[in-house]
């Protein structure tokens, strides 16, 4: 009896050690990542600066009414980031699933305060590090913009549709109005404005890609490494 009980007082200690083991590992994995992720937000707010020099850059003559929101939904897009990792259990990655719906409805809302635009969202599940997160949300950001710009007209109502799906190893993106659709020779990539031309920039940060087309108005598609 006595060997029983000598038993399991080590077996318990043991279980003690290895719980108080996993305790330490686990602060001092989170206190690597607070670390991190305070190192990533001084580089947040560097990006912030250089978009704002960047819009000053391509605005022709003093800035335009709409400088200000663009500066600010800009923000948000990276704030929500950051507000959606600190809420979350795991703080490696952001949910897509759920910072997509909040992001879509904070720049509709923004942008047609009137309730013109009708939005829906779909989103599988995916998780990006906040290395990858912060493009993808400025991305997404600059094509929700760009949407409800160009495709709602005044006392009118529009569609605004917004996926995320996987196909295979990737993940793709799209973002589609009802709008009056793009130009034939329509080129992101050679837009006055700075907006789409960000979203090529962003989508090769992403290591992936940016693609077009009309079908009832203008869908935008991003292809990406899901991983």
């Amino acid at each position: 009896a006595l060997d029983s009980m000598a038993r399991a007082l080590q077996e318990r200690e043991t279980e003690q050690a290895q719980a108080a083991e996993t305790t330490v590992r686990s602060l001092h994995e989170k206190e690597t990542l607070l670390r991190e992720i305070h190192h990533r937000v001084k580089n947040n707010l560097q990006l912030i600066l250089s978009l704002v020099r960047l819009q000053e850059v391509h605005q022709d003559g003093p800035p335009g009414a709409d400088f200000p929101a663009r500066v600010e939904n800009r923000v948000r897009a990276m704030a929500l980031v950051h507000e959606m990792l600190y809420e979350s259990a795991d703080l490696g990655g952001v949910d897509l699933a759920g910072y997509i719906p909040r992001l879509a409805q904070a720049v509709v809302r923004a942008s047609s305060p009137a309730g013109g635009v009708r939005l829906s969202v779909e989103a599988v599940p995916a998780r990006l590090v906040l290395d990858r997160a912060v493009p993808f949300a400025l991305l997404l950001n600059e094509l929700l913009t760009n949407a409800c710009k160009h495709s709602l007209r005044p006392g009118q109502t529009c569609d605004l549709r917004v996926e995320l799906i996987r196909d295979g190893a990737d993940l793709v993106l799209s973002v589609a109005d009802s709008g009056p659709g793009l130009c034939q020779d329509f080129d992101p990539g050679q837009c006055p404005s700075l907006g789409l031309r960000l979203v090529v920039s962003l989508s090769e940060q992403l290591g992936g890609g940016l693609s077009w087309k009309n079908r009832a108005g203008a869908v935008f598609l991003v292809r990406f490494p899901g991983g």
